[in-house]
């Protein structure tokens, strides 16, 4: 308590309230302030991953109580046993862990939750409010906290683009109070991708995406990830999980589930607190893996995203108001001045998946903030709350999806490729193999392969490299085989689909069909929120067949 009592709050230390009209703090600050927590609390741990595109300190903040952070390799290793990380393709999930790794794994281990912040850099509130995220949990002594310390370990990213975080923040400060206050950067806010560096979490192009994908699938493998955007002005103050039709059958749906109650608990915690414009099951879909923590459901982590509605930067917003109810054209004014007033919403009828409507008024960076920490906070409470029922339903999200894949519950699988034949899908004549895609076997294929003499092997390798960075276990034949009449030399690139992360392997490689979403037979399909295929070896001109 000493050591909290010399830990200086944000507003302190910066000399203005986080979120306050026309303030923001850069990442140099954010690195400086979160170092000096780190450096005075025992529950706090500060590190350095490496570096941005243009070269500013990527960070990390890991929390918990002051025990846990003494002995954080151990719960990292139980992290990695809850994920299987011990695991071998063609090896039987029941016979790695003892009853006794399970009881320690059930009984003693915490919640891991990702929290990360601020991809989009003119989304600035998740970084501020970062800030005062670590002040508490490093400082409050209250029951409530202490509940969150104990029972859960947060990974915090204060931001996943510090290179454009500091360009926003440049630009931002260097035009208040003139015409340009609020307006765009006049150039990429990331150096090489701008807003799309949230479309790369499955080809890892970016320095920044290979960074968390370093923690995420080489060391911590956490359990709950929750990424923090901002939206559109004139709607829904917040969107909380879950998302909307269509879903992906390659997910397990014990974590679409898992989605909806972590989600509805950060909306129980938004209305509890009296907040209003909180909306789920809206515009954003359950079904593509490319967006940072939707590509977690692949990989059996509860993947959540919250988007708030955004402000000019950290210059307030005005919205003309309407009636509760009421229907209003709305409509952004085509040559409206800049600050003037919002048009009215267009969507003020209360129902299921939004029954406070935001009506209109004055919204700011703050209001951003304190909805952003009540989510972050509500989250780690109803983490905290269920950490063992988690950790087992996890493990067993984990354990069937390797069985799935070998063969069922019942089976085992079968281990020896000469044995496999190859699925009735699309074929090339020139090689008579099946080309970037999977189809025509009934139920789950077994395994994947890929042949290295191909036209381009660099990118092949690439190939299986990128698949490598989200988790996925690539093999090489020791000797020549047959599958399905066809032969395969030594050196064959193999991936056994009865892995902890086989649904993310056959998602990235199959070939995609966006399904239909109608709400009536009669009713045109819904267009898709985002992108609707992705298969990698489509993408890359690689070969691949599956098979039984």
């Amino acid at each position: 308590m000493a050591f909290a009592q010399s830990i200086p709050s944000p507003e302190r230390h910066f000399g203005h309230v986080i979120g306050a009209d026309r303030k923001l703090v850069d990442w140099e600050g954010i690195v400086e302030y979160m170092q000096l927590v780190g450096a005075r609390s025992e529950r706090v741990n500060v590190r350095e991953t490496g570096r941005t595109t243009l070269g500013r300190p990527f960070l990390v903040v890991e929390i918990s109580s002051s025990s846990t952070m003494a002995s954080i390799d151990r719960y990292k290793e139980l992290q990695r046993r809850l994920y299987f990380q011990d695991h071998r393709p063609g090896q039987d999930p029941e016979s790695v862990h003892s009853d006794s790794d399970r009881q320690e794994l059930f009984e003693d281990h915490k919640a891991v939750v990702l929290i990360t912040a601020t991809i989009h850099s003119t989304e600035v509130g998740a970084a501020q409010m970062s800030l005062e995220l670590v002040h508490e949990l490093a400082t409050d002594d209250s029951p409530r906290v202490r509940k969150i310390l104990d029972n859960t370990i947060l990974l915090l990213v204060p931001s996943l683009n510090p290179d454009g975080q500091d360009m926003v923040a440049d630009w931002y400060m260097q035009h208040v109070g003139s015409e340009y206050e609020g307006g765009s950067l006049p150039w990429l806010y990331h150096a090489y991708v701008g807003h799309d560096n949230n479309r790369d979490m499955y080809m890892y192009s970016q320095q920044e995406t290979r960074l968390i994908g370093d923690v995420l699938y080489s060391e911590w493998f956490p359990s709950i990830w929750l990424d923090e955007h901002q939206m559109g002005s004139t709607g829904p103050r917040i969107f909380t999980m879950p998302a909307t039709d269509p879903i992906n059958p390659n997910v397990h749906p014990l974590i679409y589930t898992l989605n909806a109650i972590y989600g509805q608990a950060q909306t129980a915690a938004l209305e509890a607190a009296g907040k209003v414009g909180i909306t789920y099951d809206y515009v954003y879909t359950n079904f593509w893996p490319g967006a940072m923590a939707w590509t977690g459901w692949w990989h059996n982590q509860v993947g959540m995203l919250t988007e708030v509605a955004s402000v000019r930067i950290a210059t307030p917003t005005e919205q003309e108001t309407e009636a509760l109810g009421a229907t209003s054209a709305g409509g952004r004014r085509v040559g409206a001045e800049p600050g003037a007033a919002l048009p009215k919403p267009t969507d003020t009828q209360s129902r299921t998946n939004y029954r406070r409507p935001w009506l209109g008024g004055n919204w700011t960076l703050r209001d951003i903030v304190e909805y952003e920490l009540i989510v972050s906070l509500g989250l780690l409470e109803t983490a905290a709350d269920t950490r063992s029922q988690l950790i087992r339903q996890i493990y067993e999200i984990n354990r069937s999806t390797i069985l799935e894949f070998m063969g069922g519950e019942s089976g085992r699988g079968e281990t020896d490729y000469g044995a496999l034949p190859v699925a009735v899908a699309e074929q090339r004549p020139e090689t008579g193999r099946v080309f970037a895609g999977f189809g025509g076997i009934a139920g789950h294929p077994y395994a994947v392969i890929i042949d290295p003499d191909q036209h381009d092997p660099p990118t092949v390798a690439r190939m299986l490299q990128t698949l490598e960075r989200g988790g996925v276990i690539v093999e090489r034949a020791r000797s020549g085989f047959n599958a399905g009449g066809m032969p395969y030399d030594a050196g064959t690139y193999v991936i056994r689909l009865g892995q902890v992360f086989g649904r993310y392997a056959k998602e990235m490689l199959e070939v995609q069909t966006y399904p239909e979403v109608r709400a009536t037979p009669e009713s045109p399909p819904q267009p898709p929120y985002d992108v609707t295929a992705w298969s990698l070896g489509m993408q890359m001109g690689a070969q691949v067949v599956f098979v039984e």
